[in-house]
């Protein structure tokens, strides 16, 4: 017989999201694997877990385990001995798959130092505990590159260039990326909030009592932008023949990529395209077709995006030419157009700020500027070097793939409660996600523990 009791009744807006998908049951039952190697998963994955909400006590409009993960093979932990969430990634590994591979390869000494190294940095990699063709990375918590909005043009400009940055670096490696997209750039914004925020729905904070508080800008605090996913990506040697017959990657608009064509494709040439395309369809131009608006002020790199998507492959630029050309076309930019408001095109017939909004934006901006020239901010943002070179990988001793990964050892297995978020710095204002934010916490997802 039913009960009448409505406090017996989980909240309308949870209902459905007490029951585990079968993905997350995988996590579930390796809950205390990841403990004993130093990791804590999220509550809604501890053995014997029951809603919050169901509680009659229970209070909270937002409970943090009500919170689904966006992707089956990832998800996150607190890592106990910092405090800080990570990101956990499952793979499998068969005779295709190399993102292990060239992981470990970009993360080796000689180059996780190099300042134009843009790369996820593993953290640490274990074995899955009864299947030998699964293992687990961990990753540091990031978010997507364009969230928190850009707000000045310079914003936008140190994006490209590190963008730009990162593909030259790899290409000098001999590796080519081969899925430039969106959803493959991320950004480190431990700077902008250094107390943190939810690994899954990134606009509440670390906690999950509030919004997330951001207490910094990118002017003010210059993040680093991220290249993830190196799924499909190739090395190659330096005397090996650079081609390719895969196709796999996310912008299917690759001339290479259309049916009829049957010559060897050439790596290199296919990352010149997608990044050149990245940059066209989603800071210039937008792309309509996949909700991406673009933004005003940025026709001086057209020159720069026209050669990189070149339908001839030949016709285009290497890395370090579209480096050269970008750089030589900022130069003539004003430094006042640099500082002036970042504002993003409208997507369709009325899409543009109601008249108060846009004055109260305006003078909000004005105010930002004077406060940045005071300060003697730059307008293209400059990132401090980093301070630590080594390689920012660390292995549990249980993994027998540590070899690949020569960093430093997490010894510590401790189940201990976890370091509170570490206090900002300064005392800069703060500013809080609006409250209906959605998060982006997928991927690899910047969160509080990121490559240095």
């Amino acid at each position: 017989m039913a009960s009448n009791n409505t406090e017996d009744q989980p909240p309308e807006q949870h209902i459905g999201i007490d029951v585990l998908t079968s993905g997350e049951e995988a996590w579930k039952e390796l809950y205390t694997f990841f403990l004993d190697a130093g990791y804590r998963l999220r509550s809604r994955y501890e053995p014997g877990w029951k809603p919050s909400w169901l509680e009659v006590s229970a209070k909270s409009k937002y409970p943090e385990d009500a919170v689904k993960p966006f992707t089956p093979n990832i998800t996150h932990a607190t890592h106990l001995k910092t405090g800080q969430y990570v990101v956990i990634k499952r793979i499998e590994s068969d005779e295709d798959s190399t993102e292990l591979d060239v992981m470990a390869f970009l993360t080796a000494e000689e180059r996780a130092g190099d300042p134009r190294n843009h790369c996820v940095r593993a953290l640490g990699i274990l074995d899955h505990p009864s299947d030998p063709q699964v293992q687990f990375v961990i990753l540091p918590l990031l978010r997507k590159f364009d969230d928190p909005p850009f707000e000045t043009i310079g914003e936008v400009v140190d994006f490209v260039g590190q963008v730009l940055e990162g593909i030259e670096f790899l290409h000098d490696n001999g590796v080519a990326h081969l899925d430039i997209s969106i959803n493959n750039v991320m950004l480190d914004g431990t700077g902008m909030y250094p107390t943190g925020f939810h690994p899954v729905d990134q606009s509440r904070n670390f906690e999950y009592t509030g919004p997330a508080v951001r207490q910094f800008t990118r002017t003010e605090k210059p993040p680093t932008y991220i290249f993830i996913d190196f799924g499909i990506s190739e090395r190659f040697d330096a005397d090996e023949r650079r081609i390719t017959w895969n196709k796999e990657g996310t912008d299917h608009s690759v001339p290479e990529y259309q049916e009829g064509y049957e010559a060897p494709v050439d790596p290199f040439e296919v990352d010149v395209y997608c990044l050149g395309n990245l940059v066209k369809t989603d800071i210039i131009q937008g792309n309509p077709k996949s909700s991406r608006s673009g933004y005003y002020g940025f026709e001086f790199l057209e020159p720069l995006v026209d050669k990189m998507t070149q339908q001839v492959p030949k016709d285009r630029p290497s890395m370090k030419e579209a480096m050269e050309l970008f750089h030589s076309l900022v130069e003539k930019v004003e430094h006042s157009h640099l500082r002036s408001r970042c504002r993003r095109r409208p997507l369709f017939k009325g899409d543009r700020e109601l008249p108060p909004v846009e004055v109260y934006n305006t003078v909000r901006h004005a105010y930002k500027k004077l406060v940045y020239t005071y300060k003697g901010l730059p307008a293209i943002p400059k990132r401090s070097p980093p301070k630590d070179k080594e390689p920012a990988v660390v292995q549990h001793p249980k993994s027998r793939l540590a070899s690949l990964f020569p960093g430093r050892i997490l010894g510590s297995t401790s189940k201990s409660e976890p370091a509170a978020p570490a206090e900002p710095e300064g005392s800069a204002r703060g500013e809080e996600e609006e409250e209906d934010g959605t998060g982006t916490g997928t991927g690899t997802g910047v969160g509080t523990e990121v490559a240095k």
